[in-house]
């Protein structure tokens, strides 16, 4: 019997308080239940604070909040005094370093703990309590201790280590997950940390890399977050913000920093005059409210663009007859006719050679429409765990589903699955 089972549920919980003649609402059950995760010791910490207030007022008028943050501490410093205190300082430690995500594998651990024994420490502690849980993504073995325990465990951490050992901690949490492209846990471990200048440069990436499908939805709590003169320094976030004010109807906003961009641009010289120039013309192609460019004036400013920087030809020959029709417009202005004839005369043997390029590709794989609710959960960095709530299910059948799914595509990983089922247009 593992300790899941041992969890009080709702309805046991409502019991106990009976008992004790504590008098609540559905609300207060709920609230004490996500709080406590049905955990006895944990409830009956809770229910002592409350009778300390007197039996007969009830929880809502009894700062169930202050009640429910003596109960943590309380509980915490039991788990410090009675049960972390009495394990080998190695694993303490172990644990405490890896207290800082909500999961591992072998290699976040080696790189949080600085250690390449990390199976012996996880057998270890799995000798010594029933706190760690596992499960296969893919071919990966994840770890993750008790949501409880993990808390228990970091604020150990803090409390023992100092503030700039923690934070380390969390920006190499921050690098790992960058590294693995899931940009939403980088973010929220670097601002974990206060890694102001890593939020940044990974913001910046972001919309380098993913000008048009960066997520800006999904991490629009973070561009949000940054100072003006951070964004005004760099062409790329005015961009982006300009984007994300345009994706939450704010055209106004939208609009402030295209203006913030161009003006910017007209500042800059060399690679980052180009590099404004480029993102303008980005955002004139995507902006709504800039709908009123003619295609052939924005193909215009993209060839002298690419004309003044490299003379490329590939970049326009590469989709042939996708553009073939559009270069070929009479309104189209070309400073040099040698250029124009090159691309003309390349676009048109590339459209002969791939008459269909333009025929949308169909997806041979089906999924699911439960595969493809929980593949969209996770392209918005939503956990395995609230993915199960949120429908209703068992963790084990997101997990059954999420093997499927790789299967399918023919992936490994969660992120590789998110990725592939972009491409073909499933998500």
């Amino acid at each position: 019997m593992d300790s899941k089972s041992l969890a009080l549920n709702e309805k046991e919980t409502k019991r106990y308080f009976d008992l004790w003649n504590i008098d609540y609402s559905d609300t207060d059950i709920e609230k004490v239940m996500k709080v406590m995760l049905g955990y006895p010791l944990a409830i009956r910490i809770f229910a002592m604070h409350i009778l300390s207030y007197g039996k007969d007022s009830g929880l809502g008028s009894l700062k169930i909040d202050e009640a429910i943050r003596q109960g943590k501490e309380d509980l915490y410093d039991y788990y410090d005094a009675h049960v972390f205190d009495q394990w080998n300082i190695e694993i303490q430690e172990f644990l405490m370093n890896i207290s800082v995500v909500d999961e591992f594998d072998e290699t976040i651990a080696q790189m949080l703990t600085k250690r390449n024994d990390v199976t012996a420490m996880v057998r270890r502690a799995k000798e010594i309590g029933s706190f760690l849980s596992v499960h296969m993504d893919g071919e990966s073995v994840i770890y993750s201790l008790l949501p409880i325990m993990r808390k228990a465990m970091n604020r150990r951490l803090r409390i023992k280590m100092s503030t700039t050992y923690v934070n380390h901690l969390y920006y190499t949490a921050g690098m790992y997950y960058e590294m693995r492209g899931d940009v939403a846990y980088a973010l929220a471990m670097y601002e974990t940390g206060g890694h102001e200048d890593a939020i940044s440069r990974l913001l910046i990436n972001n919309v380098r890399q993913y000008s048009g499908s960066g997520n800006y939805w999904t991490l629009r709590k973070y561009y949000q977050e940054l100072s003006p003169e951070t964004i005004l320094k760099s062409p790329e976030l005015m961009a982006g913000m300009s984007l994300l004010q345009s994706i939450l109807l704010n055209d106004e906003e939208s609009e402030k920093w295209y203006q913030e961009l161009l003006e910017f641009s007209k500042q800059q010289t060399g690679s980052m005059r180009k590099i404004a120039q480029a993102r303008l013309l980005y955002l004139d192609i995507s902006l709504p409210q800039r709908g009123n460019i003619h295609t052939a004036e924005l193909l215009g400013k993209l060839a002298l663009l690419i004309k003044e920087r490299y003379h490329f030809v590939r970049v326009f020959v590469r989709e042939g007859v996708a553009v073939l029709k559009l270069l070929q417009d009479k309104r189209l202005k070309w400073g040099d006719k040698a250029y124009m004839s090159q691309i003309l005369q390349e676009c048109e043997l590339q459209a002969n050679y791939y008459p269909n390029y333009l025929m949308e590709r169909i997806s041979d794989v089906k999924l699911s429409d439960t595969a493809i609710a929980i593949l969209r959960m996770q392209a918005d960095g939503t956990k395995n765990s609230a993915i199960a709530e949120k429908l209703e299910m068992s963790l084990a059948n997101v997990k059954y589903y999420n093997t499927e799914t790789y299967k399918k595509l023919g992936v490994k990983s969660k992120v590789a699955a998110v990725t592939e089922a972009r491409k073909r247009k499933l998500i």
